[in-house]
Order: structure tokens, then sequence, then C-alpha cells
């Protein structure tokens, strides 16, 4: 898994387009995915290969974004825990086209007083992550800094790279140079961290999304 997605890293790379890419798993269980986040934040520990001075300092300060992306995701695991009715409409409707949205935020706040109606809910789930998402942004525009670097490491590294890729579909032997070995290592952790990026993106999208739809509903309603 981590060599196919290096080598579709690397030929990226070498036609000069950086692409980190991140899980295509917009619509899975948003519970799950958070939680195969935060396990993946606890399994990929501190632990670095040295490869040299300029290459152990991107290493340190993809770690050091690492730690602060899953510290990010667990707050926003945690405080959509507390909201779990509001994230439970938003995970059971996200794949509804505005029609059908419209439909479910009318069938769920039909029940509902005043203050439980989806427009409230929403408002209170998205100021209590509203830090998350602005540290979600910071850490985006940090991981843009480092991904360069890495793009450089894979550029000054491109043929032992290419070459470990290709011996190592045939051998488990194959050896690793060190740099190669920090160059994956930063991958494993670039890809951690925008996985985490976008579910957080894509919970943030879904917010501003029901929020219209019920303001179009209620400006209707009142009307």
């Amino acid at each position: 898994m981590k060599k196919s997605l290096i080598a579709a890293f690397l030929v990226s790379t070498l036609a000069g387009c950086s692409t980190m890419g991140a899980n295509d798993a917009a619509h899975a269980d948003r519970n799950a995915w958070a939680n195969d986040i935060n396990t993946r934040c606890t399994e990929v520990g501190k632990d670095f290969t040295q490869a040299g001075y300029a290459v152990d300092k991107v290493s340190q300060a993809i770690i050091s974004l690492t730690e602060r992306q899953c510290g990010v995701i667990n707050s926003y695991q945690t405080i959509s825990k507390k909201h779990a009715e509001i994230t439970g409409f938003m995970a059971a409707n996200e794949d509804l086209d505005e029609e059908g949205l419209k439909a479910a935020i009318a069938e769920f706040d039909a029940s509902k007083p005043a203050n439980k109606k989806i427009g409230p809910q929403i408002k209170a789930y998205e100021e209590a992550q509203d830090e998350i998402f602005m540290e979600n942004i910071q850490l985006a525009a940090d991981l843009a800094l480092q991904s360069y670097e890495i793009t450089m490491i894979a550029s000054e590294n491109s043929m032992a790279i290419l070459q470990h890729t290709v011996l190592s579909q045939f051998s488990s032997e194959t050896e690793t140079l060190p740099v190669i070995e920090a160059y994956y290592e930063m991958e494993d952790r670039a890809l951690l961290i925008k996985d985490a990026q976008f579910l957080i993106n894509e919970g943030k999208a879904l917010i501003e999304r029901i929020e219209d739809i019920d303001n179009i509903i209620s400006e209707s309603v009142a009307s």
C-alpha cells in the first residue's frame, strides 16, 4: 500500500505537480473515519530515520505538524460527540441533494421545539468547532510549506526512490537507504494530516450547506 502511494506521488512530483493525496472516503461513516485517524495518530509515533541535517529538519517539522493535527482531530471528535444529535443527522443525510436535504430538515424539525430545531443546533455546533476550523486552516498552510520541502527531497532522490519502488515489488528484502526511509515516513505522516484535514473540511462544508438550506426553509415559512 505504502509503495503504491509513494509511486503515485513520485510520478506527480516528477511531472511537476505536488499532490499529497487525501483519503477519498468523503461519505464513509464519519465516526469510523475519525476513529481510524485517531488510531493512526497513536501508531505513527515520534521516531524518524536520520538521513542528514537537512532531511532530519523536515522530518521533525512534519512530526510537529502531525502532533498538532492529531490534537485538532481529537478535539474535533470530542466536540462532535457532545453534539451527537446534529452529527448523527449530518452523517445520515450528507449524500442527499438539495431537495432531499430540505425534506430531511423539515421532517427533523417538525416535532422539535424552537431551540432544538436544526438551525440553533447547527449554529451551536459550528461555534463550538470554530477554533478547530481555524486551526485546521493554519495547519493546511503549514503543511503546504513542508510539502514543498518533501517535493524537493523526492526530486533530489527521484532515481533512488523509483529504483527502490520498482525493486521492492519483487523482493521484500530490498535495501532501503536512510533518505528513502525518511521520505516514506514523511509521506505517511503528510497523508495522515491531509486525511484529518479533509474530514474536518467535509464537516465544515456540510454545516454550511445545512445552514443555507435551513435559512431558505425558515424564510419560506416566515413569508
